[in-house]
């Protein structure tokens, strides 16, 4: 899970007319989001749409109100939507990327998701949405694997330029619109710092 700027709404008028979902929007999410899932940060792809998610469950009579609210909406994979569902929990809610700073609240060691000592809210958001769920840490295992090729290759490197861009491929496996940044970033500065002695 990485940081999301939430941009402005810019078609307010489809969440007027109830329509939450309107593609506008929708692409607008999915921009903010760099095609990922707010969550689980896998790529949403041509093969599969995405969900407009609510944070705050529609579901949910006290959260009726907030269907079509624009700061109740996300961009997310059907998976951690379903996990997900209508479950919520005021007293510990699950960690926002359009609120929460995600670094404030998990650790990422290798490709597994760990809550900070003590945060109730990220091990609830862990447990509930299934952020160590099995395909997803082969995924994550099989971008980590990348990035040690990467690095190989930039080790590997003789000529000065050569070495440069391959760093450079190695530092933007880590970006925020790369697939599982979040857990990517550890492992790729620790490449970094092997390569820089």
């Amino acid at each position: 899970m990485h940081k999301i700027n939430r941009p402005a709404c810019p078609h307010p008028a489809a969440l007027e007319a109830k329509n939450y979902k309107h593609p506008t929007n929708k692409a607008v999410l999915q921009e903010a989001s760099h095609g990922k899932c707010m969550y689980c940060e896998t790529n949403i792809g041509a093969t599969y749409p995405g969900d407009v998610e609510h944070i705050k469950p529609k579901g949910i009579a006290k959260y009726k109100h907030l269907e079509f609210a624009w700061s109740n909406l996300g961009f997310v994979c059907w998976r951690c939507n379903n996990n997900k569902s209508d479950l919520y929990d005021d007293s510990f809610p699950f960690i926002d990327p359009y609120i929460d700073e995600p670094t404030e609240h998990f650790d990422a060691l290798c490709q597994v998701l760990f809550p900070k000592l003590g945060d109730q809210r990220a091990e609830t958001t862990i447990e509930v949405i299934k952020l160590n769920r099995d395909d997803l840490v082969t995924a994550r295992m099989d971008a980590i694997y990348h990035i040690k090729s990467a690095a190989e290759s930039a080790m590997a490197a003789t000529s000065p330029l050569l070495r440069k861009a391959r760093l450079e491929t190695l530092k933007k496996l880590c970006e925020p619109n790369a697939q599982y940044s979040f857990v990517c970033r550890p492992v790729v500065e620790r490449y970094l710092e092997q390569l820089a002695e």
